[in-house]
């Protein structure tokens, strides 16, 4: 099981722009695997100060999701994942996501990934269903 928080703090994450804009950035996760079963679960937050983030409702954004997989063989292993984030610190951008998939090992080191996401956000324009191809790389 793995267990961690971090933080990290911008003084000038406008790089100068405006003075006084300072970010703090909080993030916590879960890693839990028995078997072939495994869970993870994790928040983030961004905490902004500065004016042009204010005015934007942009001053607060965060999120978590919590995730179930199952490994079916060695190669093969099928998950989904349930997503809530907004990025406007107003409450009025919240976004939800399902996402179901299956990921296929070609070795310890290269994943191919494949799933549906069907996303629903409190402003529509915002929300998109689709399907993503990925690749994984680890070295």
């Amino acid at each position: 099981m793995e267990l961690a928080i971090a933080e990290h703090y911008e003084s000038d994450f406008a790089q100068g722009a405006a003075h006084g804009d300072t970010a703090n950035l909080i993030e916590t996760h879960v890693i839990f695997n028995k078997g072939r079963m495994g869970a993870k679960a994790m928040y983030a937050r961004w905490d902004l100060e500065g004016a042009a983030a204010k005015a934007a409702k942009k001053d607060v954004q965060d999120g978590g999701y919590i995730e179930a997989s199952y490994k079916m063989t060695p190669k093969l292993g099928v998950f989904t994942r349930y997503s809530v984030w907004d990025n406007g610190g107003a409450g009025d951008t919240e976004i939800t996501q399902a996402d179901v998939g299956v990921n296929y090992w070609l070795n310890d080191h290269v994943v191919f990934k494949a799933d549906y996401q069907n996303q629903d956000a409190s402003d529509d324009s915002k929300a998109a269903d689709g399907f993503n191809l990925g690749v994984g790389y680890q070295f």
